[in-house]
């Protein structure tokens, strides 16, 4: 898992669910599985920590963030693009009722599925792209990452 700080409630608000696209890029002899991969929100709701699971699976439309690395490219499932958008319906009413002050922004969590392959040490990085149009927001570039390896 890895925790997105830099981002706040409002590019919450601002994402436009399916066209949010995750790339995720490792060391060579490294697989990950999109279809066991997930993006977490964590928002305080009145006092009180929620988790907000979305499911992703492979994005076969978006251009690599570049030619570097051998990038995984995912998107929200449509049911998660769908979850999301109810959450940030329900935001926004919370913002229109001026209620915001009820939610502060947490921090946002990755995880992905294991492939066959893993080292335990191996370099991860992480961009997104928030909107169709927008360019890739690089979050990790070749970050050193221990990997904790299930053996049971």
């Amino acid at each position: 898992m890895w925790k997105m700080r830099n981002f706040s409630a409002e590019d919450v608000l601002a994402l436009h669910p399916p066209d949010l696209r995750v790339a995720v890029a490792l060391d060579a002899t490294a697989r990950i599985n999109p279809n066991e991969s997930n993006l977490v929100l964590v928002l305080e709701e009145n006092g009180a920590r929620q988790a907000y699971p979305f499911a992703l699976q492979p994005a076969s439309d978006a251009a690599a963030p570049d030619a570097d690395h051998s990038w995984t490219i995912m998107q929200p499932t449509p049911a998660s693009a769908a979850r999301f958008a109810a959450l940030q319906a329900r935001l926004r009413g919370h913002v229109a009722q001026a209620k915001f002050a009820e939610f502060s922004w947490q921090g946002g969590l990755l995880g992905f599925g294991k492939g066959k392959s893993m080292p335990a040490l191996l370099h991860l990085s992480v961009d997104l792209r928030l909107h169709a149009h927008d360019d890739w927001l690089p979050l990790l570039v070749d970050y050193p990452m221990r990997v904790n390896i299930d053996r049971h």
